[in-house]
């Protein structure tokens, strides 16, 4: 298949983009790279790496003397700073989270035909609390359709350097990039799609807590735990829900009194629980008794148009979840029964973003993001 203008131009731009990119990441984060794969290929393959943190498919694509096209959730393509930038300059493919999408597969196969790499970041989203996701069951299957070299990229360190909770920048980021040959393009048409997936899980599983027992890397800030009570939502000590009180690098139970503090390692000191991981774990199975709760935040609500790739100014507003119900408040009330509520995601830090009547709502919460996801859906 023949390269059109806007690839050319794309190949152009990325090119004389290529030192800034370098630059940026090295402000970004001090990165260490092991590899044992061919950076300057000019054969597609797909590119598959665990997720840590937003910047993290920069660091991944940057080394590669053929730019891949880049899988990236649709909702980005209508953010106003980088809408221009994502449809002309990156090879960008579109896809909604938690969705299978025929016209994803089309993009896909049409990169592949005019040469270019593909590169996926299979868990859909980047981690919220330090392990590898859930990959999406589709990806064994995509593997198995194009047929090509499976390049694994591995990153350790990047959660830590940016935990995607945090209201605050950390100093001294640190991550580690390790690149491998998972399979050969031989390899993907002897195996199975169980056997594909069952080795693809193992080869991004990734725990940024256990590397960092090792590593023990300074990740240096005054306020480091700022952005924690967005994520979790329940006390490991009393069972209280929404009690936390952060500021700088103390957090705190306003129920049971318990306090403790996360440290320059990305530790906290103080409760039973000493990782997000742990937190999270301690709280997912209350999920029952977390939609009984009531709570709100102030927000932002904008209206997103996918076909046109534009969203609504954004309104202030109030958000509050109550019996099955989500409540926005601006000058009048909107009532959203959870039962009519399609593929509610998270995105970025606090972006809620779902459909409803015949509507994408996209709701930037101040408060309890996680809270109002977990409220509405039980995947994620």
């Amino acid at each position: 298949m023949e390269k059109t203008w806007r690839d050319h131009f794309s190949d152009v731009m990325l090119s004389l983009l290529r030192p800034v990119g370098f630059i940026w990441m090295r402000f970004d984060a001090q990165e260490k790279i092991t590899t044992t794969v061919d950076f300057h290929r000019k054969d597609p393959f797909l590119l598959l790496g665990n997720h840590t943190y937003t910047l993290d498919v920069v660091h991944l694509a940057l080394p590669f003397r053929v730019t891949p096209a880049i899988i990236s959730q649709e909702f980005l393509l209508s953010a106003p700073g980088l809408r221009w930038l994502l449809k002309h300059v990156a090879k960008v493919i579109p896809k909604s989270k938690g969705t299978a999408d025929t016209r994803t597969i089309r993009f896909i196969l049409s990169y592949v035909k005019k040469g270019y790499p593909i590169m996926i970041m299979p868990e859909g989203d980047a981690t919220f609390f330090g392990r590898t996701g859930p990959i999406e069951p589709s990806t064994a299957k995509l593997v198995k359709k194009l047929e090509l070299d499976v390049v694994i990229a591995k990153t350790k360190g990047g959660y830590l350097s940016k935990p995607r909770w945090a209201k605050a920048s950390r100093r001294g980021r640190y991550i580690e990039i390790h690149y491998d040959m998972l399979f050969t393009k031989d390899q993907v048409k002897t195996m199975s799609i169980e056997e594909i997936e069952t080795q693809l899980v193992a080869a991004l599983e990734h725990d940024d807590y256990k590397w960092q027992e090792l590593a023990q890397h300074l990740y240096q800030g005054d306020r480091l735990a700022e952005g924690f009570e967005n994520v979790i939502y329940r006390c490991p000590e009393c069972g209280a829900f929404h009690s936390f009180v952060v500021e700088g690098n103390s957090i705190r139970c306003m129920a049971c009194q318990t306090e403790g503090q996360m440290n320059e390692y990305g530790f906290v000191e103080g409760f039973s629980c000493r990782t997000l991981i742990d937190f999270e774990d301690a709280q997912r199975p209350y999920e029952k008794e977390l939609r009984e709760q009531t709570f709100q935040s102030s927000a932002t609500l904008s209206f997103v148009n996918h076909k046109e790739r534009k969203r609504t100014k954004p309104l202030s507003v109030e958000v509050a979840y109550q019996s099955g119900e989500i409540h926005i408040k601006h000058k009048t009330v909107e009532t959203i029964a959870v039962a009519d509520i399609v593929n509610p995601v998270l995105v970025m830090r606090r972006n809620f973003t779902f459909e409803a009547h015949n509507k994408v709502y996209l709701i930037k919460l101040d408060r309890f993001a996680m809270s109002f996801l977990r409220a509405v859906q039980s995947k994620y």
